[in-house]
């Protein structure tokens, strides 16, 4: 089975030269792969990328997905067709581990390596109209760990919108515990069973795995330049079972003239999975159970109209406003790097994902229901933590692709010069506001929050009162127009607005919010050029939750944007 599938290996190279996984000498049932350390395209024939001695890894993976079967030698792999390489999935390395020192090649490097995996060797698209489909069908992920990271987010998301399966395994640190990429949206997640079909005792377990599979030492291919195999244990082991069984199920479905997305192929082995055995509080953290790949393609078999296929994902997108923020005028209007959470109310199923550095984190291939949906603060390391966390539930019927808005108290700007986290408190560590937002309009609001708590975990003041200030540098001639409020937007403070001169001391110009904003203009004149410094203060010298504020600057003919 998965005759005319690629999958793609994203691992360490494979032995390309052992007869279970490319057929010898002229290695046809391959295709070209990928090194992301050199950043080039190399041949099937081509010498193995990496130390053969070391980097044994991407064998067991591609032997477990695909290695030849019914060939009287050596082991069998789940889509090794009937002992025909031309029957069996085609194999793609894609080697993001190795290289000179035996490390991993990075996350910019492997993102440009799955986006070229989907493209293929001829770089367009799978929807460009002049696409060869050279193309990975599939992408195997049997590596992964805790951290986040947006490059490794969008090459994945890439990798999905053009229908490519993406799997990956679930980690095997034992215990319910967060992992990627096989924690990212649309990605399936599995964990791995022993003989029993239990949960391995190194299995990762979680709301967020889809599916299991065996993982528990399984002889499958390893390196020799030639020919070995090997016992290959681990979620590693696990994972290409189910990229293996995908791409069995994707080769029925397409005989039968059918182009399921990723998510309706994630659902037909879900729904013939085999139950596993063990206490509820961890097989709940199993995904849908065992994979089983006969019952997998024998349903596959019997669908044979769109109609009949499973009921497609649903893509949701959830975007976090600054709340002070005005969507029309303002700056950096959300609030970047807020963790966000799905839970399906049916079944607790979670979704995990970050905004970006655009307004919006995508959920791509979510089941369909209602969800809670939940907004944390955004990366305190980047912008300081929010004390606003904030919910709010949608509906995603299957196919749909709902948008979800919500707004948070964020305080984004206590950072000095592009230096890094720092109370702005003073002119002499003021936000740059060029050098945090790039070139200025002639009209802008900015949003923040009297706030001094939010990054008191990097050693900074707590305390208050908060004080923002911000510098902007100014021509002669030049007509400065500010506006400022907290009660007048719906925060509960008042807004004191002081513009202070380059001498970083003489107060030009100040005002106090009352029924109405706080405002005031200044004309630089002959000689007073330089950096002038916007000063921001609660009145009363409250501060918190509730305390944020919005500020408008204009230019010359441009005035303060009025709210």
């Amino acid at each position: 089975m998965g005759t005319g599938v690629t999958i793609g290996v994203v691992d360490s190279d494979f032995d390309r030269s052992h007869p279970d996984l490319c057929d010898q000498p002229s290695r046809s049932r391959c295709v070209s792969g990928y090194n992301a350390f050199t950043l080039r395209a190399y041949a099937p024939t081509d010498p193995f990328q990496g130390n053969p001695g070391r980097d044994t890894h991407g064998s067991g993976s591609a032997g477990m997905a695909a290695a030849l079967s019914n060939n009287g030698q050596f082991v069998a792999g789940v889509a090794g067709g009937d002992g025909n390489p031309a029957s069996a999935a085609r194999l793609m390395p894609i080697t993001i581990f190795g290289g000179s020192s035996g490390g991993y090649a990075g996350d910019f490097n492997v993102a440009q390596a799955i986006v070229w995996a989907v493209n293929g060797p001829d770089g367009l698209p799978p929807t460009d109209p002049g696409d060869s489909g050279d193309g990975a069908d599939i992408l195997n992920n049997s590596w992964g760990g805790g951290g986040y990271s947006h490059l490794l987010k969008d090459a994945f998301d890439y990798a999905l919108l053009n229908r490519v399966v993406v799997v990956a395994s679930a980690g095997n640190d034992y215990r319910d515990a967060y992992h990627l990429p096989s924690g990212l949206p649309g990605v399936i997640a599995v964990a791995a069973t022993n003989p029993h079909d239990e949960k391995t005792d190194f299995s990762t377990y979680g709301p967020w795995v889809d599916i299991s599979a065996p993982g528990d030492d399984v002889l499958t291919t390893y390196v020799n330049l030639g020919s070995k195999t090997w016992l290959f244990g681990g979620t590693s082991a696990a994972g290409p079972v189910v990229a293996g069984a995908a791409a069995a199920v994707l080769q029925v479905l397409r005989d039968n003239g059918l182009s399921p997305t990723p998510y309706q192929v994630m659902r037909i082995l879900q729904m013939t999975a085999d139950p596993v055995a063990g206490p509820p509080a961890v097989t709940a953290g199993m995904g849908a159970g065992r994979v089983n790949v006969a019952k997998a393609v024998r349903l596959a078999k019997g669908i044979t109209t769109p109609a009949a296929l499973p009921a497609d994902g649903s893509n949701i997108t959830v975007g976090v406003l600054n709340k002070a923020a005005d969507a029309g005028t303002d700056m950096l209007g959300f609030v970047p790097f807020s963790s966000v959470t799905l839970v399906h109310a049916a079944t607790g199923k979670q979704y995990h994902a970050q905004i970006g550095v655009g307004p919006g984190a995508l959920f791509l291939g979510s089941e369909p229901g209602n969800y809670r949906v939940l907004a944390g603060g955004p990366s305190q390391l980047l912008l300081g933590g929010s004390e606003d966390p904030q919910e709010t539930v949608v509906a995603a019927p299957a196919g749909s692709s709902p948008l979800v808005i919500l707004r948070q108290q964020a305080d984004l700007y206590e950072t000095a010069g592009g230096s890094g986290p720092a109370r702005n408190e003073t002119p002499g560590t003021a936000t740059d506001l060029a050098g945090f937002l790039g070139t200025l309009l002639p009209s802008f609001t900015l949003s923040a929050a009297f706030d001094s708590n939010n990054f008191a975990h990097l050693g900074l003041p707590e305390g208050g009162p908060d004080v923002d200030v911000y510098a902007i540098s100014l021509a002669e001639g030049t007509t400065l127009h500010l506006r400022a409020a907290s009660t007048y937007i719906g925060g509960q403070g008042k807004v004191k607005l002081s513009l202070v001169a380059p001498d970083q001391i003489t107060v030009v110009a100040s005002d106090t919010e009352t029924a109405v904003p706080a405002s005031l203009s200044f004309t630089v004149g002959t000689g007073q050029a330089g950096t002038y410094y916007v000063k921001l203060e609660e009145a009363s010298g409250e501060q918190g939750l509730g305390y944020f504020y919005r500020l408008g600057v204009g230019t010359n003919a441009s005035p303060a944007p009025d709210f």
